[in-house]
């Protein structure tokens, strides 16, 4: 599937006065860190992993002088566009005090069902509603922690070229992407 995620945090009164960002791309995640006004420090770090169609958004909060929340966002929907295509329709779906779900299904050539779930590593606030699912999370003042997870399955239709191992899996042999795939791996990372 695809769509638009957002991590919306409610302190964005709180001016960042520096911020920086580290890219591990053999680990597939990004750390960013804002310094903010009143010695508040956040860190994001967002990890990809694609063999598993899990996203995963983990907020560390220092210094919080008042609490406040922060709201997970996915929007089922195309790049360019905010409702869903023809073809693409949501079925059922729900939430509970942990995260929220829907499923839906794409007709096409070959027809596919799926699964896109968001949840919190606590309780929270959670909605579904038509292709979007929210979640929202209490933050306390001090120091607090919060991950956000987002899962995308489907069961991949009747594809012949597909299994259920995942991106790498699907492709580490096949006879066009083997050498590109290797070759990418062997690359040093350089800062």
């Amino acid at each position: 599937p695809f769509g638009l995620f957002t991590v919306s945090p409610g302190w964005e009164w709180l001016e960042s006065i520096a911020w920086s960002q580290e890219l591990d791309v053999r680990g597939g995640r990004v750390r960013t860190v804002h310094r903010r006004r009143g010695d508040v420090t956040e860190i994001t770090d967002t990890l990809l992993q694609l063999d598993r169609n899990l996203l995963v958004v983990h907020k560390s909060l220092r210094g919080m002088k008042v609490g406040s929340w922060i709201e997970f966002g996915y929007r089922l929907c195309p790049p360019r566009g905010m409702d869903l295509p023809e073809g693409l329709t949501v079925g059922d779906g729900g939430q509970d005090a942990t995260g929220a779900w829907l499923d839906y299904r794409l007709d096409g050539v070959v027809a596919h069902r799926g699964r896109v779930a968001a949840w919190a590593d606590q309780a929270c606030a959670a909605r579904w509603q038509g292709n979007q699912l929210r979640l929202r999370v209490t933050v306390p003042a001090g120091d607090s922690e919060v991950t956000f997870c987002l899962a995308l399955a489907d069961d991949l239709g009747n594809e012949m070229f597909y299994d259920h191992t995942g991106w790498a899996g699907r492709h580490r042999d096949h006879p066009m992407l083997a050498q590109a795939h290797a070759a990418l791996h062997e690359q040093p990372v350089r800062r």
